[in-house]
This record gives C-alpha cells, structure tokens and sequence, in this order.
C-alpha cells in the first residue's frame, strides 16, 4: 500500500487533466493498493494517508477541503474513493464464492 501512496503523490504534480488523474487512480493506484484486500484486514493509518494522497492528486488541497466531498464529486467514477472500491471488492468476492458454492451442491 505505501507503494501506491507514493504513486499517488507522484500524481498530484503531473501536467494532466483531472479526468486523466482519476483514470490513473482507478486502473493503477487502486489495484495496487488493495489488492489482496478480500481475505485480509487494511491497516486503518495507511488507508487514510492513501485517501489523502489520492485527494491531494485530484484536487488543489485547502484547509478547508473535505475529502469525503472530493470523492463525491468525482466525474462519474464512483467507486474511487478506497473505502468504496475495498467494499466492493470485497462483495464481489463473496458474491463469487456463493456462485461457486451453490455450483458444488447441485451434482450428488
């Protein structure tokens, strides 16, 4: 996960658009965060300093910005906000094992 809070940082300095940005977040920084996210627990620090480098590449930071704002207002993307895609994840995970459970328990 610190891997992909530096690319995250990393982001927040790059010369392109904020669609291009979130983009990037969704197919790469995502990913690499989270992945094994499923079977395992998110250490709660590291998530938060994610969630701000990813605020902090999107949008210009303030003192009075909110970063649950910033991920609502993203332009269509809803599930760039990482306690959102770790959820989902994780849903779809169990959602995968019921289908393959209730495969096993047709044939007897």
């Amino acid at each position: 996960m610190y891997k992909a809070i530096e690319m995250a940082k990393r982001l927040r300095y790059m010369p392109i658009s904020r669609q291009q940005k979130e983009k990037i977040v969704l197919c790469n920084i995502l990913p690499a965060a989270l992945y094994g996210v499923e079977a395992s627990t998110i250490n709660q620090q590291a998530l938060k300093s994610l969630r701000t480098a990813i605020a902090n590449a999107i949008v210009p930071s303030s003192a009075k910005r909110n970063i649950a704002l910033v991920f609502t207002t993203t332009s269509g993307i809803k599930d760039l906000d990482t306690l959102t895609h770790s959820l989902y994840l994780r849903t779809a995970a169990i959602g995968r094992r019921i289908a393959k459970q209730e495969g096993k328990n047709d044939i007897k």
